[in-house]
């Protein structure tokens, strides 16, 4: 309990003059009840004689970390009258602040003794703790909220926060941010001006865009050099695109992206600029320099893998035959007229004397034992096993009582073994399609007006060969169209075409080759750079080529791993031309994709066929002038 000196404050002599009182001297006790929220402002206690207002005490204190009541004894001073008059006033925030409510209170001190205890009484709410008082009629203080939810941060002198409240208590709201619920963009998204987060600012409510980049190939990474489009909140992302990610450096190729994982397939996966880097590989993709492939005048003409990818088998004019029979292996020459001249010097084996003859090679098939099948100039076709002591004798496709099979090339060449037996289809240039056993001299199953150039097949049942009606050598022949045939050939049952399909509106010239990397996916290449692929279901339809481009498109593999049906490199079709510099190209769902590029200093001569495991890890193109391509040679 405190005493106020003129009154004293209990335990505290506060002004002098004020001595403890004598037991029997006058006095009053006054319990001064206050709001307990009160907590915060100021109490003015002032005691004077009621008779002269001049002679006075006073004393400023606070409430904090009081509570109610204030306890105070009035002691009458000996120069004073007997009664004295007692004044509390409470300031809200402090000694200076508004005066909020005043009690007064006049005590007779006359006689001796003590009197009867006193109150008093003060209304000062502060309910929210911010030092303000709520207003009470004509007291009070300048609170303008005391008690409601955010009353704590609503009292004069607040700074205005962006809170959707009048924080400084002058009746208007948020005033110092003027541009709030004002429209506003956030680049293309559109909004208005909300209040930030931290209340200190207003911000515009349109999220950021979401950014999508065109992506041709479905990887996820979008083209670097297109433009942004930009998807705002609630709107529906483009199809063919993809968001944030836009580093592909090969935007038709999902075999590559700037996050990709590098494999083994002379291309770029992960857009690094380096190929096939930290990987064993086996090697590059570069020209073959064993001693008997290298002669330039030899013309390779034809190149066929065996199941596994070896063993590897190259023909071509003058009877050239070799074989390479696995990886990191010399090719072993079986060439009826071997030009290279001189004795091997980089370790191959010297020329085997069992060729096939001097005949000009065009198409070739290897089986699951290693045999090549052989099919060329004339008609004639051959079998050999490798050994250095096998008797390989040519025989030709003529049929008894059929002329001119001298003009009869032949010109396409797939083989199957169901049920462990061999069945070979050919063409030839006459229109005619064979069906081989290799046990005796093919047999012609269908001919017709078209020139055959190029065949395939997925199964043994439905070989497609494609081609033109047109002269061979004659491009302006009117006739030069397209042509596609599908046959249906089954045991007992007479050949049926089940579609012939010729595309005079596509580019002039014939179709030169065909290829099916599964049962209902193929791929097909001719004159004029053209391009065509198949599905299945519907016609062939040409692939758009990129701009100038008029070679003449000599062979074509598709790849398509059957192990694996996401494989990125499925369904990509790989092609060479007759063009003085050939070059490889290679044909997406998507577009003309980048690479694999055959090295240029060699890479400049007319390249004949191509040829490729199902999945890509092997990869074989021969030309011209002793040109042999492999991917990965050591």
């Amino acid at each position: 309990m405190s005493y106020l000196r003129g009154f004293c404050v209990a335990g505290l002599l506060v002004l002098g003059g004020c001595t403890a009182p004598n037991p029997d001297q006058q006095s009053a006790f006054i319990d001064v009840d206050y709001t307990p929220s009160f907590k915060t402002g100021c109490f003015v206690v002032r005691v004077s004689d009621e008779a002269d207002a001049t002679k006075f005490v006073e004393e400023r204190f606070t409430g904090e970390k009081r509570t109610p009541p204030l306890a105070l004894r009035a002691i009458r001073k000996e120069s004073w009258g007997t009664t004295v008059k007692v004044t509390v006033a409470a300031h809200e925030r402090d000694c200076q602040g508004q005066e909020v409510d005043r009690a007064v209170l006049s005590v007779d001190l006359s006689g001796e003794g003590r009197k009867t205890p006193l109150r008093m009484s003060l209304v000062a709410p502060d309910a929210d703790g911010d030092g303000y008082v709520a207003p009470n009629g004509e007291k009070g203080g300048t609170d303008c909220d005391d008690s409601g939810p955010n009353a704590a941060v609503r009292f004069p002198g607040n700074p205005e926060a962006c809170d959707f409240e009048d924080n400084d208590c002058d009746e208007v709201v948020d005033e110092a941010f003027p541009t709030k619920g004002m429209a506003c963009n956030n680049s293309s998204c559109t909004g208005v001006w909300v209040c930030n987060e931290e209340k200190t600012a207003v911000a515009c409510s349109a999220v950021a865009p979401r950014l999508f980049y065109v992506d041709r190939d479905g990887d996820g990474d979008g083209d670097p050099s297109g433009v942004a489009e930009e998807v705002c909140e609630g709107e529906t992302p483009p199809p063919g695109f993809a968001e944030r990610l836009h580093q592909d450096c090969d935007e038709v190729d999902p075999s590559t992206k700037s996050s990709g994982v590098e494999v083994c397939d002379a291309l770029d996966n992960n857009c690094n600029g380096v190929v096939d880097e930290g990987l064993s590989c086996g090697g590059t993709l570069k020209v073959v320099s064993d001693h008997h492939v290298r002669p330039v005048q030899q013309s390779w003409k034809t190149v066929a893998l065996g199941p596994s990818g070896y063993p590897v088998w190259i023909a071509g004019q003058g009877g050239g035959l070799a074989v390479r029979r696995a990886a990191g292996q010399k090719f072993e020459s079986f060439s009826a007229n071997d030009r290279t001249g001189s004795p091997p010097s980089d370790g191959s084996l010297p020329i085997n004397a069992n060729s096939c003859g001097d005949h000009d090679w065009t198409v070739a098939w290897v089986d699951s034992s290693g045999k090549v099948f052989l099919g060329g100039e004339k008609g004639h076709v051959a079998i050999h096993n490798g050994r250095s002591d096998f008797v390989c004798n040519p025989d030709v496709t003529q049929s008894p009582g059929e002329a001119s099979f001298e003009l009869h090339t032949i010109t396409g060449m797939v083989g199957f073994e169901p049920g462990g037996k061999r069945l070979i289809y050919l063409t030839d240039i006459e229109g005619r399609l064979f069906r081989w056993d290799a046990e005796g001299p093919p047999v012609r199953i269908d001919g017709s007006s078209i020139g055959f150039y190029g065949l395939h097949a997925f199964n043994s049942n439905e070989p497609h060969a494609v081609g033109s009606p047109g002269a061979r050598n004659n491009p302006s022949d009117p006739n030069n169209l397209q042509t596609f045939r599908r046959y249906s050939v089954k045991t007992g049952v007479p050949v049926t075409k089940l579609n012939s399909a010729a595309l005079p509106d596509d580019v002039p010239g014939r179709v030169n080759a065909v290829w099916f990397g599964f049962e209902r996916n193929a791929c097909a290449v001719g004159d004029g750079g053209a391009v065509w692929r198949w599905n299945g279901v519907d016609a062939w339809k040409k692939v758009a080529s990129p701009a100038g481009l008029t070679v003449e498109f000599s062979s074509v593999v598709m790849t398509y791993d059957r192990e694996n049906a996401l494989n990125p490199l499925n369904e990509q079709c790989f092609m060479v031309d007759r063009s003085a510099n050939g070059r490889l190209r290679r044909s997406t769902l998507h577009g003309w994709g980048k690479g694999p590029d055959l090295p240029a200093a060699s890479a400049d001569v007319p390249l004949n066929d191509i040829a490729m495991t199902d999945s890509g890890t092997e990869l074989w193109v021969v030309g011209d002038n002793g040109r042999v391509f492999h991917y990965p040679e050591p």
